[in-house]
């Protein structure tokens, strides 16, 4: 596996063999932001992506399989930035530790979630904050269930904080 730690970004290019089978580990970013211009820059397709307080940025169109989770581990923030002009479709499962935050997303591009089995709450009683570019969803289960919160505080809900939810 791979662990991210300490400000700053690391740039992945390439086919990266992070995971070796998923057997091997897992990519954990605990700080600073792990960049990459499609999914075979994090490694094995079965090895998962942990967000344990820093960020993982896609630069350009990719799409995720069915295999490459992303657990939301931090309890301060769990960022996916996705660049102007790109979208990344994440077909794997995304799934929140207990006391973790929810999904962050940044960036001007657009990130998809596709597994209706994603499962994250953040501990703050929302989903998703989105302040850049778009999330894009074709069911609610892609983002949990969630919801956009029009007034009052309700848990598993979607902020609109600069960015936009489409329906897809």
């Amino acid at each position: 596996g791979l662990t991210k730690s300490g400000g700053g970004t690391l740039t992945l290019t390439g086919t990266n063999t992070i995971g070796n089978g998923g057997a091997g580990g897992q990519l954990t970013i605990n700080a600073g932001t792990v960049a990459v211009s499609g999914d075979a820059a994090l490694g094995d397709p079965f090895s998962p992506i942990v967000l344990n307080g820093g960020s993982v940025s896609q630069l350009a169109t990719t799409e995720s399989p069915a295999t490459r989770n992303l657990t939301l581990g931090s309890p301060i923030a769990n960022t996916v930035d996705v660049a102007s002009g790109a979208t990344w479709t994440f077909d794997g499962v995304i799934s929140g530790a207990t006391g973790a935050q929810g999904l962050t997303k940044t960036g001007a591009g657009e990130f998809d979630p596709t597994n209706t089995s994603n499962s994250f709450i953040g501990a703050g009683g929302w989903s998703v904050d989105i302040k850049g570019g778009v999330v894009g969803i074709s069911d609610d289960r892609d983002i949990n269930g969630a919801y956009v919160n029009t007034g009052g505080i309700y848990a598993n809900e979607v902020l609109l904080d600069g960015g936009a939810l489409k329906y897809l």
